[in-house]
């Protein structure tokens, strides 16, 4: 039985010996790889309600850095306060279009956690 692994062993080492000197001579390239190509990803935004002030907030802080008196900075102040209001205005549109499907989309949640062979919600309590 020992006979048997011995031979195995030197006949192995034996055609292993040619295949590495082959190798060692041989200056073959490597196949080249082909790279998936990527997508190009959007840039980072910052957070959601993050929006860049507009072109005439810009002119106003401008306009007070040229001149710092009380009447520009009331300017800047007043039209920071217009574009406020008017994303207050846009969040309160969308929470009521929110309150007015709300039924519906209840429903459609029950459904989706009632249908058979789903797993009921995780308890996250602890």
């Amino acid at each position: 039985m020992k006979a048997k692994y011995l031979m195995t062993a030197l006949l192995a080492a034996a055609m292993a010996v040619p295949a590495l000197y082959a190798a060692e001579e041989c200056d073959m390239e490597k196949p080249p790889v082909e790279r998936k190509e990527m997508k190009r990803r959007p840039p980072m935004r910052g957070p959601r309600n993050f929006q860049r002030p507009s072109r005439e907030v810009m002119e106003a802080v401008k306009a007070y850095k040229e001149n710092p008196t009380a009447e520009n900075k009331a300017k800047v102040k007043t039209l920071l306060e217009k574009e406020y209001d008017a994303r207050i205005k846009k969040e309160e549109q969308r929470i009521s279009e929110m309150k007015t499907k709300k039924a519906e989309n209840i429903e459609k949640r029950l459904e989706r956690i009632l249908k058979a062979g789903e797993r009921p919600p995780r308890d996250r309590q602890k």
